[in-house]
């Protein structure tokens, strides 16, 4: 293939996303992965202006804050897909065109967002569905990226041409973690969707595992709950935050977390896990396709069955009384880490992907 760029010339592509109270009013996660870490020789045109985004504005549920949210979005978005870029990169559902070369990328298909975030089963589905399909399939949408097998197929299933689906997930940098001696062993739960991402089984776990062991908790997220949030609040050994911008979990909670727990129901693109992995965090969460996807050859260690929490409570006491488990699993996870999901890993099939929708 004829390379894209060279020395002399570089690739100009404007990426539009939702703005997100976790990256204090820049992109979402996934697209704040990618215009942070470009691809060589790829200029991105990003809008800079940031702005307080209300944590009830980003929550993953349907409400009149979060419809209002992303039709703000969305709007902004097409507005700022303008200028003279060679092609336009645009993240999850807020834009689409008919006219000029783009790029949809997404953790999840439409049907797979609407009935395993939302749990929407309806005729109207049906046409969102078929409707999203069409768009994705027109000629001016030169392929369609997402993170996952599961993502892909979504796709494939919802309509959209098989051959334009490309998988090229986020690239993810490496972090460190300090070393456990002297302090208590850190369970660390981050999930702003309390029901959905388990946050009562974290909480109940928690609370039998400290009854006999010196563990400690960090919590992110919200806890619907009032008399487990209550609790969580006055119980020492529990680190509480209803929300922390991601640059505070990367810089303040990972480092010292010994083991990330997300016993979720319904998943599409935990990065959250891909991040502890890129620290080197041995990990338990839910047997869903996309986490076993993500923790490769782990998965006996790192998964456990959906909804049954005796099993999520014996792997964390695993995981707690055995370092030589934890080391070889970390370890492995963060190699797992490097060698698929480095900026330069993942630039490479980013670039081809680039090429192509511009050949």
């Amino acid at each position: 293939m004829k390379p894209l760029v060279n020395a002399s010339m570089a690739l100009s592509v404007t990426l539009l996303a939702p703005k997100s109270s976790v990256t204090k009013g820049f992109f979402r996660m996934g697209a704040a992965l990618r215009a942070n870490n470009p691809p060589r020789g790829v200029i991105y045109n990003i809008r800079k202006t940031r702005f307080d985004v209300p944590f009830k504005f980003d929550k993953y549920e349907f409400s009149p804050a979060t419809a209002s949210f992303w039709l703000f979005n969305a709007l902004r978005d097409h507005l700022n897909a303008g200028g003279q870029a060679q092609l336009i990169h645009s993240f999850f559902w807020g834009y689409f065109n008919l006219w000029r070369p783009w790029i949809h990328e997404n953790d999840s298909s439409a049907s797979q967002y609407l009935t395993e975030y939302y749990s929407f089963n309806s005729r109207a589905v049906e046409k969102l569905v078929k409707l999203s399909a069409r768009l994705l399939n027109a000629d001016s949408c030169r392929s369609v990226i997402v993170w996952s097998k599961k993502a892909r197929q979504g796709m494939i299933d919802d309509g959209v041409q098989e051959e334009k689906v490309q998988i090229v997930p986020p690239p993810m940098p490496l972090g460190e973690r300090v070393s456990q001696a002297g302090r208590p062993f850190r369970i660390t739960f981050v999930g702003r969707d309390y029901v959905r991402k388990g946050g009562e089984y974290v909480l109940k776990a928690f609370k039998e595992l400290s009854r006999d062991a010196d563990v400690k908790l960090s919590y992110v997220g919200s806890i619907d709950d009032p008399a487990w949030r209550n609790w969580a609040k006055s119980t020492l050994g529990i680190e509480y935050s209803e929300f922390l911008p991601n640059s505070a979990i990367r810089e303040r909670i990972y480092p010292e977390t010994d083991l990330f727990v997300l016993p979720t129901f319904a998943e599409t693109g935990p990065l959250t896990i891909l991040e502890a992995m890129s620290y080197g965090i041995p990990v338990l969460a839910t047997d869903l396709p996309r986490i076993k996807e993500l923790v490769d050859g782990y998965s006996q260690e790192c998964t456990f069955e959906k909804g049954n929490y005796t099993e999520f409570l014996d792997k964390l006491r695993c995981f707690i009384g055995d370092e030589r488990l934890r080391r070889r699993v970390g370890n492995g996870l963060k190699q797992i880490v490097a060698s698929r999901f480095s900026p330069e890993k993942v630039n490479e099939k980013l670039l081809e992907t680039y090429s192509a929708c511009l050949s």
